[in-house]
């Protein structure tokens, strides 16, 4: 598939990688934006939606990585030989 392809299948919530990756494991998925905050004076700290720490109604989907290192980067941009390639494929599940 071309990357507009792939982003279609992102938006229905499954995962695509390119064909051409070289690291084991790699796609990328939507996720929704989170923040880490303390949540008490003891220091812990949670994990949050975005929109609610911040008292907004609405925070969009964002595209995420999830690397061969096993990291998630949130947020990820596409390059020029991602958006001009045509050897996206689904994510095995």
């Amino acid at each position: 598939m071309d990357f507009g392809q792939a982003i279609a299948e992102v938006k229905r919530g499954l995962k695509v990688r390119r064909a051409g990756w070289n690291g084991k494991g790699m796609f990328i998925f939507q996720g929704l934006p989170r923040v880490e905050v303390n949540a008490d004076k003891g220091g812990c700290v949670t994990s949050v939606d975005a929109a609610e720490h911040f008292g907004v109604l609405y925070s969009g989907p964002v595209l995420c990585m999830k690397t061969a290192q096993d990291n998630i980067v949130v947020g990820w941009l596409a390059s020029q030989t991602d958006l001009l390639s045509d050897d996206w494929e689904w994510y095995p599940m």
